[in-house]
């Protein structure tokens, strides 16, 4: 129930929740390519947990997998930020 504080901040009308965010990375975690060598179950859980406690394995990008999880919360804000623009017919 936690609402993304970046939202909130920018006065979204009904912004995505934490949760909302960590399980919409995760299905879109289920489009990694794995024949690109990355470990799609990882990327799963890592996005499912990425903002419970940044943990150290995604922070420090150590791994291809921890690299395309952070792309893909890059990708999910810009995302949302498109559809909260379309909703309230503002930028």
């Amino acid at each position: 129930r936690v609402q993304r504080t970046g939202w909130v901040l920018r006065q979204v009308n009904a912004p995505e929740s934490v949760a909302d965010h960590m399980y919409r990375m995760s299905v879109l975690s289920l489009l990694a390519d794995t024949s690109s060598g990355l470990n799609k179950e990882k990327c799963v859980k890592m996005s499912l947990v990425h903002d419970v406690a940044e943990s150290i394995e995604y922070e420090d990008q150590s791994s291809a997998e921890a690299r395309f999880v952070k792309d893909i919360d890059k990708f999910e804000m810009v995302l949302q930020a498109y559809e909260y623009e379309q909703l309230e017919e503002k930028p």
